[in-house]
């Protein structure tokens, strides 16, 4: 299974009562092991966690440390992006990933870090 379609798969299981806007994610590692991840959403909305760090926190909390690529996909939108907090996390954690935004299991755009957030904090 491609990476966008994990990504694809793991948007249905989002749970978004709230914004009802799901989102998935999906996390390659350089061992080839793949972790996906949705949004998950409180209906306080204080406690939303979006689907591509759940996606990160699988990997690293499996062991995985270099990440090679991240899909995100979200069904009712086609130019979905990560947010903030997600891309600074991603810069944290897997600045050398390829980045890839799913539109659909044939629209699939690879995008770099730096495209998304040229000035990511750095200690």
């Amino acid at each position: 299974m491609k990476l966008a379609e994990h990504a694809i798969a793991a948007s249905q299981r989002a749970v978004c009562a709230v914004s009802n806007f799901p989102v998935g994610a999906a996390v390659q590692a350089a061992d080839g092991r793949v972790f996906e991840g949705c949004n998950v959403e409180s209906p306080s909305l204080l406690h939303v966690v979006c689907a591509e760090r759940v996606a990160l926190l699988a990997a690293l909390s499996a062991g995985a440390r270099e990440i090679e690529a991240i899909a995100v996909h979200a069904p009712k939108r086609a130019d979905i992006t990560p947010c903030g907090l997600c891309l600074q996390m991603i810069a944290e954690f897997a600045p050398a990933a390829r980045i890839l935004l799913v539109a659909d299991r044939k629209n699939v755009r690879e995008v770099s870090l730096a495209d998304l957030l040229p000035n990511a904090f750095r200690l």
